[in-house]
């Protein structure tokens, strides 16, 4: 995860550690561009693993108005 990156979230459940419908803004630092959106239904906190585990969702790299990447996961690990 990048410094220059807003998250955006429905809920969370702090009892549970727990994001719902969790998206991730990341920009280019010299441009302030979009560069990459993540989007998961569901993020938890993985102690073990030290990373946010993010469940059902996908990630695409932006490149001006082009999608450069695109993949969805069904479990991806984010520090």
């Amino acid at each position: 995860m990048s410094l220059g990156a807003f998250f955006y979230y429905q809920f969370f459940d702090p009892g549970r550690n727990e994001f719902g419908n969790l998206s991730v803004f990341e920009f280019d630092p010299v441009t302030f561009e979009l560069s990459r959106r993540i989007f998961a239904e569901r993020a938890v906190w993985d102690e073990g693993a030290k990373a946010w585990t993010f469940e059902k969702g996908w990630q695409r790299d932006i490149a001006g108005a082009n999608v450069t990447e695109y993949r969805a996961f069904v479990k991806s690990s984010v520090c």
